[in-house]
């Protein structure tokens, strides 16, 4: 994982906040990042990987029925289904150039998050696996795609100086800060979008 994104995380204490804010809203948090970090991304680029396109469609699905899509049956179903379009380790790498395969990894670890039934261990990692993986993909479609960064310190440097990398982390972090300030189930996710701390 790239050393900026796991300081600025772990010194935000985002584990310890999303304890705190539980079920749904931790699952819902981590949707959110998914959503963002696919739209950041297709802002400059509008079309992907076929089965990327696919895949994100459901995080509109998600967002389109909310808040009826926390249902654990329609949940598991729209994850099962990106599951079955995740591509094996060798199509990764020759077809999935862009990091499209770390947003679907990233949609699968959201959607999981919000299925069980409590707040737990393994909830946490399904949400830090989604925030990283949403994260990746903003990394890897900026900066992998011209240059492969070898040592933790090119790593760094590249992120420390990154424009998409730092709006990445900061609407992590902002998002977190307003689902934490709303009382119950939030808003949807175009509506906490257009909200100001």
């Amino acid at each position: 994982m790239p050393l900026l994104w796991d300081t600025r995380i772990r010194e935000a204490n985002v584990r310890r906040r999303l304890q705190v804010i539980g079920l749904p809203r931790a699952a819902i948090y981590a949707v959110g990042c998914v959503t963002h970090a696919r739209d950041a991304v297709l802002s400059c680029r509008p079309s992907l990987h076929s089965t990327f396109d696919r895949a994100s469609v459901l995080l509109d699905r998600f967002w389109s029925d909310y808040p009826n899509s926390l249902d654990s049956v329609n949940l598991m179903a729209s994850r099962d289904l990106v599951v079955s379009m995740l591509p094996d380790d060798e199509r990764r790498l020759s077809e999935y150039l862009s990091g499209e395969d770390a947003l679907m990894d990233g949609i699968v670890h959201a959607f999981s998050s919000a299925i069980l039934p409590s707040y737990n261990d393994s909830v946490e990692e399904q949400i830090m696996n989604a925030l990283d993986c949403a994260y990746m993909f903003v990394y890897v479609f900026h900066h992998e795609l011209d240059q492969f960064p070898q040592t933790e310190d090119e790593i760094h440097t590249i992120e420390s100086h990154s424009q998409f990398c730092l709006a990445e982390i900061n609407f992590q972090l902002y998002f977190l800060s307003l689902i934490e300030s709303i009382e119950g189930l939030p808003p949807p996710y175009s509506e906490m979008c257009r909200v100001e701390l």
